[in-house]
Formats: C-alpha cells, structure tokens, sequence
C-alpha cells in the first residue's frame, strides 16, 4: 500500500509539473491503484528511435529560475542557504571594498588594509539591526562594483575589436610599420 501511495504522489508530482499527463481511462479506473506506472518488462527504444516532436509535452527547463518574489539579495541567501544574520561573500566583499577605500583616505595604505582586512570582516558579523544595514550596505556596493567591471570589460572589448580591425586593416593595406 505504502508503494502504491508513493506510485501516485510520483504521478500527481510529475502531472502537476506538466511532465505527465494521465489519460482519462487511467483517471476513471476504479482499480487504479493497481496499474503500474512502469514495467521493467518493456524493451528499449531502438537507436533509430527518432526524436520526439517539439509540441510533446516535456521537460521544459527554464533559462532563468523563479524569483518567487525575492529580491536578488534574498535569492542569493537562499542559494547559499545562510541565515539572515550570518554574511553573504558579496557582502563581505563589498563591505571590504567600501572600508578600504575609506581607510585610504583616512590613513592611507594602512587604513586601506586595517579597513579591508580587519574591519570589514568583523563588521559583516555585527548582529541586529546595525549589521543588516551593514550588510545590505555590502550587498550594494559589492553589486554596483560588480556591474561596473561588467560594463567595463565590455567596453575594453568593444575597444580590443576596434583596434584589431584598425591592425588588419593596416595590415591589408600594406602599411608595415613598428610599433
């Protein structure tokens, strides 16, 4: 009995999902519990077997996951399956960069590494309502540093492309000079 009430909460999983769909015979049996959902006996598809078509119902795997209404933050922390009070790495990262900018403009080369090394750390940690605002303080400069080297990588890119086309180009013409 146990089997079977697995057997069924399987189906009504993958029904649910959409992966499977129960006839209406399978539905409307009364001896339904006793219908196996997979024999063993079946032999296997030939090699030849040719793919199914695009309107069948499948596994359909989407490019990005569910937010369920989180914030990238909260997804993050879920991901990383951490507590509320304990620290993300772009947190922390992000607390790092923000202290050590500020401790170089304050005590120069040992303010940037007291800030990046020894405060940041311990801050991260800080509990309450103090440290989720450092915390969330991290998160976004950590992500603000992060879509600046994206978008600077990007440019630099764009500019290496440039400026081997100009290359070939002057290559093409026959212009060989040094450099």
């Amino acid at each position: 009995m146990a089997r079977t009430c697995a057997r069924l909460l399987s189906l009504w999983t993958l029904a649910a999902a959409g992966v499977f769909r129960p006839s209406a015979a399978l539905l409307a049996s009364p001896h339904r519990h006793a219908t196996p959902l997979a024999t063993s006996r079946r032999a296997p598809p030939p090699l030849s077997a040719a793919p199914p078509p695009h309107d069948s119902p499948a596994v359909h795997v989407p490019s990005t996951f569910p937010t369920f209404g989180l914030s990238a933050r909260e997804n993050a922390r879920l991901a990383y399956m951490y507590r509320r009070e304990e620290p993300l790495p772009q947190e922390i990262l992000g607390l790092q960069l923000l202290l050590a900018f500020l401790g170089s403009k304050a005590m120069g080369v040992l303010g940037a590494l007291l800030g990046c090394f020894q405060f940041a750390p311990c801050l991260s940690f800080f509990p309450g309502q103090m440290g989720e605002l450092l915390r969330a303080t991290g998160w976004h400069v950590g992500s603000a540093v992060l879509r600046t080297l994206i978008l600077l990588d990007g440019l630099a890119a764009g500019a290496r492309a440039q400026w081997a086309r100009l290359a070939e180009a002057k290559n093409s013409a026959g212009c060989h000079s040094s450099y």
